[in-house]
């Protein structure tokens, strides 16, 4: 949405009211630039992950903690010097997910020299609910298994996923494709009618995710994902984290993603010997405390 759009300012107003808002974790044209949902309420997952994330970027020791959290998390993520942080990131070529349709959005895109990691956050409700499923499925336009006839909506037989084929204005997807690098061989079996599509339910967004982070890498960067939740509310996602690792990923690639809390984040910052640090990881602890 163009940094000009009214919905967008208004939303960027009201999120700079909310009192999980933290000043200075955003400067204006990131603001403006956010597609917003919820800005207005305190326990919205997006205002908690992008004040604890975008106060790191300000932070004298911000990127020695975020080298700690993914050194926790995904321990072939080489320490860095630098970390650029971009909050909803969007760069819908990357998984063929051009034209109609929303492509995948990262919730926090960092980028080193050496690694990209993909941050998905999860607070209160979403972390209830859990990682999402197909939207095909949900909808109703696919029976929900991986074959011929699956797809309920055009009725076409040329592929096993109605994502793979082009349909009016959406381009093909390329998760399948991709895929075949990373995922068991067991994923890519034709199905029948009554089974289910391994990629239908909570594996889907965490596909998509994997598929980003490890489609974005340069020569000899790493790359990784983190499911960051508070771990009052991560039940479920370490849950489905574990789930994907186990039913999608080839054993090579099941550390490349991972469950990283915010509490672990908050005392990390803590114990850092720089005041503006220990004030950011009692202003998470304390939203932790307040809304969970």
């Amino acid at each position: 949405m163009p940094p000009n759009d009214t919905r967008e300012n208004k939303g960027w107003t009201r999120a700079q009211r909310n009192p999980t808002y933290l000043r200075r974790a955003l400067d204006e044209a990131d603001g403006q630039r956010i597609r917003w949902h919820s800005p207005e309420a305190p326990a919205s997952s997006q205002v908690f992950c992008i004040s604890a994330f975008g106060r790191l970027r300000t932070l004298p020791d911000g990127v020695q903690v975020l080298n700690q959290l993914f050194a926790a998390t995904l321990p072939g993520i080489p320490s860095a010097t630098r970390w650029d942080l971009s909050f909803e990131y969007v760069d819908a070529g990357v998984l063929g997910e051009t034209g109609l349709g929303t492509p995948t959005n990262i919730d926090v895109y960092c980028v080193s020299p050496d690694a990209v990691v993909c941050v998905e956050s999860k607070f209160l409700y979403d972390a209830n609910e859990g990682f999402g499923g197909c939207g095909q499925f949900n909808a109703g336009d696919c029976a929900g298994f991986h074959g011929f006839g699956s797809d309920l909506r055009t009725k076409r037989l040329e592929s096993l996923c109605r994502l793979e084929v082009r349909e009016g204005r959406r381009d093909p997807r390329n998760y399948w494709q991709r895929g075949r690098t990373y995922f068991q061989d067991t994923v890519f079996r034709e199905q029948r009618e009554g089974e289910t599509c391994p990629l239908a339910m909570s594996n889907y967004q965490l596909m998509r995710n994997f598929l980003f982070a490890a489609t974005k890498v340069g020569k000899g960067q790493e790359f990784g994902v983190v499911a960051m939740v508070p771990e009052k509310t991560a039940s479920k996602v370490k849950a489905q984290v574990a789930a994907f690792q186990a039913e999608v990923l080839s054993e090579p690639y099941r550390a490349h993603i991972n469950v990283g809390t915010y509490d672990a984040l908050a005392a990390l910052l803590l114990h850092s010997p720089h005041q503006a640090s220990v004030a950011h990881g009692e202003f998470l602890r304390e939203r932790m405390t307040t809304l969970l």
